[in-house]
């Protein structure tokens, strides 16, 4: 028989995948603490997918013009309060305040989750096309004369 082979320890991303399956799982069991005894952990392990689904969500949007910050209403779109959500995902800290809406706790979390809802097109088209095409002269622009 062969040696055994050694594992081999977890990328950065898988980290970051088990921490969000985690904290997901965290919020779920705070939403169901006063159920739990008459909840079946499948149950449970189904609202923790819910829960990943809503994070994965709030990343696509941090996307947009909020430089990575959820703003207030969609946050309560997604974790509404009055459900539990808002307070089971800031008490687990997947969520937190940030100036007038919400972020990530966790920075290079953040990026890493938002990364996976990333357009490369989209956003190389944003970053480097856009401006040269503003710096270049449309071909009808007046010469200027010497």
């Amino acid at each position: 028989a062969g040696a055994a082979e050694e594992p081999c320890a977890p990328d950065r991303w898988e980290i970051f995948s088990a921490y969000l399956d985690l904290l997901c799982l965290r919020v779920a069991l705070r939403l169901t603490a006063d159920e739990l005894p008459k909840r079946p952990g499948s149950a449970v392990r189904r609202l923790a997918a819910r829960v990943a689904g809503q994070a994965h969500e709030a990343a696509r949007r941090c996307l947009g013009p909020g430089q990575g910050e959820l703003d207030r209403a969609s946050f309560e779109e997604l974790f509404p309060w009055r459900t539990g959500w808002a307070a089971a995902v800031l008490k687990e800290n997947l969520l937190v305040p940030a100036g007038s809406g919400y972020r990530f706790a966790h920075e290079e979390f953040a990026d890493w989750l938002q990364g996976q809802h990333l357009d490369l097109d989209l956003a190389l088209t944003a970053l480097v096309h856009r401006r040269y095409e503003a710096r270049v002269r449309p071909a009808d622009a007046p010469v200027a004369g010497p």
